[in-house]
């Protein structure tokens, strides 16, 4: 079943639609009549193959949600202060239109989050985060940068900002223009009194000109319109333009780090749950894993090796719409076996037995499954270490 030709299955749009991207892509490659596929050799889309699924695996390993749920819980337990990180939409990662790829079919392109708002958060993470952890708030559409990030829908949204702006210490707020969702915002910071707890950045610069991506695809961007924003009551303003006003932001991070910082508010507060898909969505998505896999094994058993491995692609694909980290580890182990097995490619074989060790360390702790495989694999892996230094070895100098 290749997916993406009409309208997408449900289980699309849960996460970062770069991420989606390459799992449907790893989907819709593993057939041999997807037209992009036309003209690759099977080494060409076994290294693809195994990149594509090595970003995945460091995507799925970030856990962003999970960080920031940490820094407030620890916040609160140790009365000490965090910061919150907001920024407008034209700042971060948005999903437009754009034209049709080569061969007719439909795309849609990612603005991921623009390099002033990688460059915040990066000065953010290092000025400010050793001092007063920093988090920040972001919508399913892009990676959040190197900050933890709540990941939440559109309508958690509100209470959770409330929630936050109540109880950092220290608020940083970055815009490129007023809209009325930056009205909002400086609204919702009024209405908790943290005015002077609050650092606005303005962006002078245009992060959209001369926009590769937009140009190559044909984007069709649709800003919000620009409105008035009386910002008097706020005392800590820098206006950002070029390197000078970098400077000027990393200055004002420092003193503002450096000043009283108050603990939260709150002792305990709710904090809401990653945005997932429903429980029947990852249960079908599973199935579909499970389907492929079994599949995938009679394949080996018949020493179909490509086809084995273009049905185990599949299989891995599922298995993260699932959010399913044990299939995932299963799945990376036996790719690693096929590679070995069905085309003596050793370095590849490694490369997926380092993937699933890595996968199988999340959960090993609480799997008994994922805590029986990994030791098998750890073997493997270092069986075929030892082959390769012995080979060294005997290798003339």
């Amino acid at each position: 079943m290749k997916l993406g030709d009409g309208k997408l299955p449900p289980f699309i749009g849960y996460l970062p639609p770069v991420v989606d991207g390459v799992l449907l892509e790893l989907v819709n490659m593993s057939y041999k009549d997807y037209p992009p596929r036309r003209g690759r050799t099977g080494a060409q889309l076994s290294e693809d193959r195994k990149l594509a699924i090595d970003s995945l695996r460091l995507h799925f390993k970030n856990k962003p949600h999970q960080r920031a749920v940490e820094i407030v819980v620890n916040a609160m337990r140790q009365r000490k202060p965090f910061c919150l990180y907001l920024r407008n939409f034209g700042l971060g990662p948005r999903v437009y239109p754009a034209r049709n790829d080569p061969f007719g079919l439909p795309q849609v392109a990612t603005m991921m989050l623009t390099r002033f708002d990688g460059e915040m958060q990066e000065r953010i993470q290092f000025v400010m985060s050793p001092v007063v952890p920093a988090l920040c708030i972001r919508n399913p559409a892009g990676d959040s940068g190197v900050l933890p990030a709540f990941i939440v829908e559109d309508e958690e949204w509100e209470p959770l900002a409330r929630t936050l702006v109540r109880n950092a210490g220290l608020i940083i707020m970055y815009f490129l223009s007023a809209t009325s969702g930056v009205l909002e915002e400086l609204d919702l910071i009024r209405s908790e009194g943290k005015q002077d707890a609050t650092l606005i950045v303005i962006e002078e610069d245009d992060p959209f000109k001369d926009s590769i991506v937009e140009a190559l695809f044909q984007v069709q961007r649709n800003e919000p319109p620009k409105v008035g924003a009386p910002m008097e009551d706020f005392p800590h303003q820098v206006r950002r333009r070029a390197k000078e006003g970098w400077d000027a932001v990393e200055a004002k991070l420092a003193e503002m780090a450096h000043g009283n910082v108050p603990p939260p508010v709150d002792a305990s507060v709710e904090l809401p749950v990653e945005f997932d898909p429903p429980k029947p969505l990852k249960r079908f998505c599973t199935d579909m894993a499970t389907k492929e896999f079994d599949a995938a094994m009679k394949l080996i058993e018949e020493k179909s090796y490509e086809e084995a491995e273009d049905v185990l692609t599949r299989s891995i694909a599922y298995a993260h719409w699932g959010r399913d980290t044990l299939g995932r580890a299963i799945t990376l182990m036996t790719l690693g076996r096929l590679n070995l097995i069905g085309f003596n490619a050793k370095g590849d074989a490694g490369a997926y037995y380092e993937m699933a060790l890595d996968v199988c360390e999340e959960i090993r702790a609480t799997s008994p499954m994922a805590a029986q495989i990994y030791p098998i694999i750890e073997q493997e892996l270092e069986d075929l270490r030892a082959e390769a230094e012995a080979k060294a070895r005997r290798r003339p100098s």
